[in-house]
């Protein structure tokens, strides 16, 4: 979608965090699963400009396919998972502050629902249509592939009917922390609501998948309330 929705990541934003990157490795992929249909949409939302502006390799998850993976979930014992993410030495996941009309928050843990192909993506959307059944099969693939840093772009957030048809909103943060659970209780807590509503993060925080209790996450580089 065109960057100025709101919908995506900003590229501007993943740009700077590839510039970081380049001081540390030359060997650097971005990567999401995109539907093929008229146009480029890596184009349409400026990623693909983007990333040859970097010099940095850009994929479309799918093209390098996926790969049977043992998920010992609450609802599913298997998933199919991008090959590409599981080869990689270290996964970095940027994902926007946004609402979710079925599971009200998509952040760090829903941002990985990404790395499994559009297809399976749309059946347990029609499978699972009750939030806390969609948010278990969400923290199964999660408990899969989980991201060893997570960096939120919430510089200009969605609320409403999100995560597609809501109304922007002007946050001007940016959340960091190897623990993605973490993030999204942050984050939840930030825009006014209580954190373990959000069944991904009750789950994960459940599971040991991470942090999402509030009281046993330390905060830097500034207070919530601010």
């Amino acid at each position: 979608s065109p960057v100025e929705k709101g919908i995506v990541t900003h590229p501007v934003f993943v740009e700077v965090v590839l510039d970081l990157l380049k001081a540390v490795s030359a060997n650097i992929t971005v990567g999401d699963d995109i539907q093929s249909g008229i146009g480029d949409g890596f184009q349409i939302s400026g990623f693909r400009q983007m990333c040859r502006r970097v010099g940095v390799r850009l994929i479309n998850l799918r093209e390098i396919g996926f790969v049977k993976t043992a998920c010992n979930g609450h609802f599913l014992e298997n998933i199919y998972l991008s090959k590409i993410a599981l080869d990689a030495d270290v996964i970095i996941n940027l994902p926007k502050l946004k609402t979710h009309s079925l599971c009200v928050l998509t952040g760090g843990v829903k941002n990985m629902y990404g790395t499994i192909p559009i297809g399976l993506r749309r059946k347990f959307h029609g499978e699972y249509i009750r939030n806390e059944d969609f948010s278990h099969v969400v923290t199964d693939i999660f408990s899969a592939i989980r991201p060893q840093l997570t960096i939120m772009d919430g510089i200009i957030a969605m609320e409403g009917e999100g995560p597609s048809a809501g109304s922007l909103r002007r946050l001007g943060i940016i959340l960091a922390s190897q623990d993605a659970v973490a993030i999204d209780a942050v984050a939840t807590k930030i825009i006014g609501l209580n954190p373990m509503d959000i069944y991904t993060t009750r789950y994960s925080d459940e599971r040991g998948l991470g942090v999402g209790d509030l009281r046993n996450i330390e905060v830097g580089g500034g207070e919530i309330d601010s």
